[in-house]
């Protein structure tokens, strides 16, 4: 059997008293070994536990913006600056109902309206301000803008064929390599993750399929590709935990009330 993850209630997990660390170790398989975990450096204790720390929490909400024209049509568009369809505002409200609970201290978005509308929905009245970060742009698609992939196969075979071969290192038509893309992403990742080491706070994230799949690869060690393995679905969220530098992903594409487990 796999490692057991159970936090029970008013547990932390992690302090040696800790009735969930202890369930975790017993059934622990022969021949693995626990991550070991850093102390924080602000502690309180445990509500139920003796002697038992909760760590600090750092919380990342990832949401998909909602649809677009070019969603609904199947094409490849990512620079193109589409705004909501209807059912895209729809989208945006169902997930801002899901949140509507949550405390959200820092709002992160593209450059791109689309995500602006989403986090419109989300965003509480007094928050004003949104950090606006070129860098979660979705991939720049050239020529292959606004295009469907029949289209696109049949005026641009051979840089199409490429892409289908080797798409980890090709680039569409006139357009942003994926080895530029990946790189801007995973270091936009990389500093949330240190953000979110030293400063608790709860952080939403609009952004694109590609890279909100991209982030989530890189908070996880995994290889670009695989990104697919995550595709952020619009009308939900995910939710990405930081315990002193240490990933979980708790909620992936999340379609009801969100409750935060502390």
């Amino acid at each position: 059997r796999r490692p057991l993850d159970l936090r029970l209630p008013g547990d932390c997990g992690v302090g040696p008293g800790c009735r969930t660390l202890r369930y975790n170790q017993r059934y622990q398989p022969a021949g693995t070994h626990s991550v070991p975990l850093k102390s924080a450096g602000k502690l309180s204790s445990c509500s139920r536990c003796s002697g038992c720390k909760r760590m600090s929490i750092s919380r990342f909400i990832l949401v998909r913006h909602g649809e677009t024209a070019g969603n609904k049509d199947g094409l490849f568009y990512g620079s193109t600056d589409l705004p909501l369809t209807e059912h895209g505002h729809r989208q945006a409200s169902a997930v801002a109902a899901y949140l509507r609970d949550i405390q959200i201290d820092t709002i992160l978005i593209s450059e791109l309206q689309r995500t602006k509308q989403t986090a419109e929905y989300i965003r509480a009245p007094e928050t004003h301000h949104y950090h606006c970060d070129p860098r979660l742009n979705e991939m720049h698609f050239g020529e292959w803008e606004m295009k469907h992939y029949s289209e696109i196969a049949a005026r641009y075979p051979a840089d199409w064929e490429t892409w289908m071969n080797d798409w980890l290192h090709a680039a569409p038509t006139g357009g942003e390599p994926f080895p530029q893309f990946a790189a801007r992403v995973q270091a936009v990742a990389d500093e949330l993750r240190r953000e979110a080491s030293e400063t608790p706070a709860t952080r939403l994230i609009v952004a694109h399929k590609g890279v909100l799949g991209l982030i989530i690869t890189r908070w996880f060690g995994l290889p670009a590709e695989a990104m697919w393995q995550f595709p952020c679905e619009q009308d939900s969220y995910s939710v990405a935990e930081c315990r002193d530098g240490f990933m979980t992903l708790a909620v992936f594409n999340g379609r009801s009330r969100f409750t935060p487990v502390v």
